[in-house]
């Protein structure tokens, strides 16, 4: 029977939920705002089928061979601009949808309080999914529907983070050759309840209900990304990731899910086909592609991701010359490694529940005046020639 003792060993991915064959699982949200499962008594008859699912406690059986490593960005400019990285997922959402398939992604609830899985079979609705969420995702009964449309013969994409993956690849307990897994190169997760408490913050802040969010705006470019909020009359707020006291938080690792200080599907783990992430300290190795719109790492894990990408690959520039997977997570390290637990954290989420976001964020993350003078000058455009003198050019 389900019992959490270590919260640390449950990444909420609900897999457990979907297996039970009884349907005596349940998802309940905890006093951080992260669901676990939990197990009616009197239904349940211990099949230890759950146990079988979970990704922080199995491992799959997977290649030791290390990935091949790409550095990549779409073609189209107005894609990658759209995008958190390259663009890289849109390409490959398009295809399969373009061959009847299916694609699984995050969605922004239409009030912008919550983030939860869906599917998109239409090239229309591959916005909805595309882009970088800074909240856990409900997963719901996405690994079931997947599953599903499967066995139907359909192509299906899951993208997901890696403990999402995981936990699709242990519950469907064998591999579908029309599944491709995508994974991202993930921090780690802040709770729904911390993010519906800041976007409620900036709805009375500004006046206004929050119609969309932009957790990866590229307005001053893909380097200094912000959070674009754009509320009713068509008013728009943004804020540079480093200024914006929700991502303070999240940079701090102040407010991540347990499982993810210890993550179990890094490194290679998730059984993921494909791994996307930012190509960061691209300057470093490629010089000619810092054009500061975006440029996505993407690891090929498998042979069918790497057939997939090279189907769609006339849709992108790619190179992989001097490239290894050393180098790979010396540029992004949160490939291999989880963020460390920060002594205040148990502090953090208890003071949630009892302060405002205002004051939370004061207490926490602090504004400086270091912080607002970096963000004036990026926005008035003088930031680049302040850090060019610093570096000495």
């Amino acid at each position: 029977m389900i019992k959490i003792k270590d919260k640390a060993l449950c990444a909420g991915c609900g897999a457990c939920v979907q297996s039970c064959p009884l349907h005596c699982i349940f998802m309940r949200t905890d006093e951080e705002g992260f669901c676990y499962p939990e197990a009616d008594q009197e239904k349940c008859v211990e099949c230890g089928i759950c146990e079988h699912v979970c990704p922080c406690i199995n491992k799959l059986h997977h290649s030791e061979q290390e990935p091949d490593v790409w550095c990549v960005r779409h073609q189209n400019d107005r894609i990658r601009f759209d995008s958190s990285s390259g663009g890289v997922f849109s390409a490959l959402a398009e295809w399969i949808i373009k061959q009847g398939g299916i694609v699984f992604g995050a969605e922004l609830s239409e009030d912008c309080q919550s983030v939860k899985h869906t599917a998109v079979g239409a090239l229309e609705e591959i916005e909805r999914i595309r882009g970088s969420k800074y909240v856990q995702s409900s997963v719901g009964n996405t690994y079931l529907c997947a599953k599903e449309y499967l066995e139907q013969g359909k192509k299906v994409l899951f993208s997901g983070t890696p403990c999402q993956i995981k936990g699709l690849k242990l519950y469907l307990e064998k591999d579908f050759d029309y599944l491709v897994c995508v994974d991202v190169i993930c921090h780690g997760v802040p709770s729904q309840s911390l993010w519906a408490k800041y976007a409620e913050y900036l709805q009375e802040k500004f006046g206004t209900e929050i119609s969309s969010v932009n957790f990866r705006s590229k307005k001053y470019g893909w380097r200094d990304f912000g959070t674009k909020y754009l509320g009713n009359r068509r008013k728009q707020y943004f804020k540079f990731n480093f200024e914006d006291p929700y991502f303070r938080m999240f940079n701090s690792n102040l407010c991540l899910r347990p499982s993810c200080y210890q993550c179990q599907a890094k490194d290679g783990e998730s059984g993921a086909d494909i791994t996307l992430g930012d190509f960061w300290n691209v300057e470093s190795v490629f010089p000619e592609l810092n054009d500061n719109k975006g440029i996505s790492m993407v690891l090929l894990n498998s042979d069918k991701g790497k057939k997939l990408f090279e189907t769609v690959r006339k849709e992108f520039y790619a190179t992989n010359k001097g490239l290894s997977y050393e180098l790979a997570k010396k540029c992004n390290p949160a490939i291999y490694k989880s963020q460390p637990y920060p002594a205040v954290r148990s502090a953090f989420y208890a003071d949630m529940n009892n302060m405002s976001f205002c004051r939370l964020s004061e207490k926490y993350v602090p504004a400086t005046m270091k912080i607002a003078l970096k963000a004036l000058l990026l926005r008035i455009g003088l930031w680049p020639y302040i850090e060019k003198k610093r570096g000495g050019g």
